[in-house]
């Protein structure tokens, strides 16, 4: 595949946009491909006028910044910009190849495109993929493994909170699962990805009609989907050579800004996907299990050791294990965590993570990878705000170098 179209939507995220424009355009251009066959498009979703100077920057790198007056939502902003390239692509001799719908807070590492394209070329029955995504520049922790929200699943799930012997057994499922997600190195089928990154083919966006469906306003456009790309036969694939940072939640926010109007979207989302996609019976109750849940005080599925306020890293110990799964979860139940596979009898929270995280208290928790066997938990609470700028452009230089000596060989070859 040669060329790529590249849509952003950004909402008040505009030093991470330009940022993550930076990188992918860099990246681009470190894997031997013509400036030319890459487009962006920047879609501005009622930000205001603070996020002008950033849109500005990005107009004069290259890229078409849309500005939209209202708020159209993750999907009706990646509809309003394939519409706009497709207006453009009509005065030009080729059309893109593959359309990659990005969130404004990615930083694209050297060699992180071609094993997306070269994977969407090798596999016919593959509809989209996707990268391994890091949260911070150590690569800490990465993204879990994403599964489609069920809501037989989700109410198994948290009628389980009422009995710790069967969250404790459910979890150790989990961890098992985590585990071999975070550790397999070649591509691999998974029941849908991420919005903040995914990578199609154009036959298939046409084949959809529009590259997310725009009945979403926030969340749940990724779930519908996957949900589409099954019922057209293709799959949703993870492609772990292509790296590629995700720094959380910028455009949305935590706690008290996410419960203003990220959280309203998001609950029209949720009804909209349990709709669609539950029967009403168990729909009805979810909501009476999530009722009981807000008005019960449950303890975690197993004993919590408190470590309190933290200044910065800080590390926890448990029983030595070959292969040990630590995940990062602001939930004692963690329904969703970040995690990664080390091995020995600690593992340390990294400066560069601490940074990323949102203030509040976090939960911590380790497991044999290869049994689920719980090793330890841990909550700790960030006072600190969050990191408010990006990645330093080129900051993986040592990567760049490799790819260029990799590049070399071939060559010499």
């Amino acid at each position: 595949m040669k060329r790529l179209l590249a849509i952003v939507v950004n909402h008040r995220s505009g030093a991470f946009c330009v940022r993550c424009v930076e990188s992918l355009r860099r990246s681009w251009e470190l894997e031997g491909r013509a400036p030319a066959d890459l487009v962006v498009v920047v879609v501005d979703t009622a930000s205001g006028p603070a996020e002008e100077p950033w849109l500005t920057t990005i107009e004069k790198d290259g890229a078409q910044v849309v500005r939209s007056l209202e708020n159209l939502g993750y999907a009706g902003g990646m509809i309003a910009g394939y519409r706009q390239a497709l207006l453009d692509e009509g005065e030009m001799d080729e059309r893109h190849d593959a359309v990659a719908l990005l969130n404004p807070d990615l930083h694209f590492l050297a060699g992180s495109i071609s094993p997306l394209l070269e994977e969407l070329e090798r596999d016919p029955s593959c509809g989209a993929v996707g990268p391994r995504m890091a949260i911070d520049e150590e690569a800490s922790v990465f993204h879990p493994r994403l599964e489609l929200p069920h809501v037989a699943a989700e109410l198994s799930t948290l009628q389980a909170r009422f009995d710790r012997s069967q969250a404790r057994t459910l979890l150790a499922r989990r961890a098992r699962m985590a585990a071999a997600f975070l550790s397999f190195e070649s591509a691999r089928e998974v029941p849908m990805l991420s919005g903040a990154c995914i990578v199609m083919r154009r036959e298939t966006v046409e084949a959809l009609g529009e590259p997310l469906d725009g009945a979403y306003p926030l969340y749940y456009e990724d779930a519908q989907l996957a949900q589409d790309l099954r019922a057209m036969g293709q799959s949703s694939k993870i492609v772990p050579s292509s790296k590629v940072l995700h720094h959380w939640s910028r455009s949305a926010g935590s706690g008290a800004e996410f419960a203003a109007e990220p959280a309203r979207r998001a609950a029209i989302s949720r009804k909209l996907f349990h709709a669609r996609h539950g029967e009403a019976m168990a729909v009805r109750s979810l909501k009476e299990t999530e009722e009981a849940l807000a008005a019960s005080e449950l303890e975690p599925p197993f004993d919590v050791h408190a470590l309190g306020a933290q200044e910065g890293s800080f590390s926890v110990h448990f029983e030595a294990q070959e292969e040990v799964l630590l995940e990062l979860s602001a939930c004692p139940f963690f329904p969703i965590a970040a995690g990664v596979v080390t091995s020995g009898d600690s593992w340390s929270l990294s400066e560069a993570l601490w940074g990323w995280i949102f203030p509040g208290r976090w939960y911590l928790r380790a497991a044999c990878a290869r049994t689920g066997l719980h090793l330890g938990a841990w909550s700790f609470d960030k006072g600190a705000a969050a990191r408010v700028e990006p990645v330093g452009l080129g900051y993986e230089d040592a990567e760049v170098h490799i790819l260029k000596s990799i590049d070399a060989e071939r060559s010499a070859a």
